[in-house]
C-alpha cells in the first residue's frame, strides 16, 4: 500500500489564488513536519499565475500531496469548504499559502487534541511577520477563554473585537467530524461579503467543545505589508477625488457588512441549544457588542484624519 493510499490522520487544506511569490516557503514549511501522517490538499481557484505549475511540481514529488484546480474562480469562502470535504482524515486544518509552520506544530496539535478528548480545537502562540521587520506577537487573552465552559467562552467572544488576531485560531487543528457538524464557512454571508466568516466558524466551533492553546510560538503568520500599503495609498488617492457622498455610502455599505455578520451570529446562537435566559444575555451581549464596533470605527475613523 502507497502512502497516498494510506488513511492519514491529518488532512491539511490549502485554499489559493495566485500565491506563486511565497507558496514554496509554505509548502516546505508543511513538508518538514516531524509528523508524517498527513495529506495536503490544494485547491486552486484558477489562478492566472504560477501557482499551477508549482503545486503539480510539488504533488510529482510527493505522494501526500492531491491537487486541485477550480475551472472558474468560485470564491474563497466555498474553496475554503471545498478542501474539507475532500479530506479524508480524522482532524483537519486549514493552511494559508503564505504562512510558516515550525516543525512540530502538527504533532504537537495533534497531542493536545487526543489528550484532551472534550476540545474541538488546538493551536498555539503565534507571532507575524513583517518584511523587514522583527516578528511580533499580539499579547491577546482570548486563549484564557476558550477553555472556560460554554456559557462563559460564548458569552465573552460575544464581545471579541472582530479586528483583533483571534481569527487567526481558524488555522488550528480541528477535529472533523465536529467541523463538518457545523458546516465550515457559512455562505449566507458569501453573496454579499465574506467579512467575518472565520469568526462565524470559531463561534459555531466554540458552541460544541472548547480550544486548547500550546504554550509555544509554532505558528507564524505573513503580514504583507508591502499588499497593505499599496491598498491603503489606492484607497487615499480614491477618497481625494471622491465626494461626501461617496464616502458615506462606502461607509454606511461598509457597516452594512458588519451588521450582517453580527446578525449571523445572532442566528447561531438561536440555532444553538442553550436554556432561553442564555440566549436572551447573549442576544444582548451581541446587539451591544455590534454599536460599540461602530462606535471604534468611527472613532478610528476621526483619529485617522486628525
Amino acid at each position: 500500500m502507497t502512502q497516498s493510499e494510506m488513511q492519514p490522520l491529518v488532512s491539511i487544506g490549502m485554499p489559493v489564488y495566485n500565491g506563486e511569490k511565497l507558496i514554496c516557503e509554505a509548502l516546505d514549511s508543511l513538508l518538514a513536519q516531524d509528523f508524517k501522517n498527513f495529506e495536503l490538499i490544494i485547491s486552486d481557484n484558477a489562478s492566472t499565475d504560477r501557482t499551477a505549475e508549482i503545486c503539480k511540481m510539488y504533488a510529482a514529488r510527493d505522494s501526500r500531496i492531491r491537487y486541485y484546480r477550480n475551472e472558474r474562480n468560485i470564491g474563497p469562502v466555498s474553496n475554503f469548504n471545498k478542501v474539507i470535504h475532500l479530506g479524508r482524515g480524522k482532524y483537519f486544518m486549514w493552511a494559508a499559502d503564505d504562512d510558516l509552520y515550525e516543525s512540530s506544530y502538527i504533532s504537537c496539535m495533534v497531542d493536545s487534541l487526543n489528550n484532551n478528548p472534550l476540545a474541538v480545537l488546538s493551536f498555539c502562540r503565534f507571532d507575524n511577520l513583517y518584511k523587514n521587520r522583527p516578528p511580533f506577537e499580539y499579547n491577546i487573552k482570548w486563549s484564557k477563554v476558550v477553555e472556560r465552559d460554554r456559557f462563559y467562552r460564548l458569552i465573552i467572544t460575544c464581545f471579541q473585537k472582530p479586528w483583533l488576531a483571534n481569527a487567526c485560531y481558524i488555522y488550528g487543528l480541528i477535529r472533523k467530524d465536529i467541523l463538518l457538524k457545523v458546516g465550515g464557512f457559512d455562505t449566507r454571508l458569501e453573496p454579499y461579503n465574506n467579512v467575518g466568516v472565520d469568526l462565524v466558524v470559531l463561534f459555531r466551533l466554540l458552541c460544541y467543545g472548547k480550544f486548547i492553546t500550546v504554550n509555544k510560538i509554532l505558528y507564524h503568520r505573513r503580514c504583507n505589508i508591502n499588499r497593505n500599503i499599496y491598498l491603503k495609498e489606492t484607497f487615499i488617492q480614491k477618497l481625494e477625488k471622491s465626494s461626501v457622498y461617496f464616502l458615506a455610502v462606502s461607509k454606511l455599505k461598509t457597516l452594512s457588512m458588519w451588521h450582517q455578520h453580527y446578525s449571523l451570529l445572532r442566528t447561531v446562537v438561536k440555532e444553538t441549544s442553550l436554556p432561553l435566559f442564555q440566549k436572551i444575555i447573549m442576544y444582548i451581549s451581541l446587539y451591544i457588542s455590534e454599536i460599540i464596533y461602530y462606535i471604534h470605527d468611527v472613532k478610528t475613523n476621526i483619529m485617522t484624519k486628525q
